[in-house]
């Protein structure tokens, strides 16, 4: 079960420094870089699941940097390191394909549906 404090309540009820999602992010940036440039020549079944993985991982921790920070920390930090930009779409994409429903799919049925 995911822990939904703030993560300074956290920190302190663990006796941790939290880490600030910048500078998580910056952090976690480096092995899917690595990572990524590690495979760029191909590679067998096993090293595409574990990029795929980890793109997956990369997205939930943008992801949760992004809706605990302020919008203007999200769009500075985002301006400051573009690839994030792009980690954060291709983990989304991946993220989409394991969906069992997709909403925009659900929404736009939903829209036909109604009276004109």
């Amino acid at each position: 079960q995911r822990d939904t404090r703030p993560q300074q309540q956290v920190a302190a009820s663990t006796g941790s420094q939290p880490t600030p999602p910048a500078a998580a992010a910056a952090a976690a940036a480096k092995p899917a870089a690595a990572a990524a440039a590690a495979g760029s020549g191909g590679g067998s079944k096993l090293l595409q699941q574990f990029r795929d993985r980890l793109s997956g991982s990369r997205f939930r921790q943008l992801n949760e940097a992004l809706y605990t920070q302020p919008g203007g920390d999200s769009f500075t930090q985002m301006q400051e390191q573009p690839g994030l930009f792009t980690q954060y779409h291709e983990g989304f994409q991946q993220q989409v394909k394991s969906w069992p429903t997709q909403p925009l799919d659900v929404a736009i049925k939903w829209l036909q549906d109604k009276p004109p």
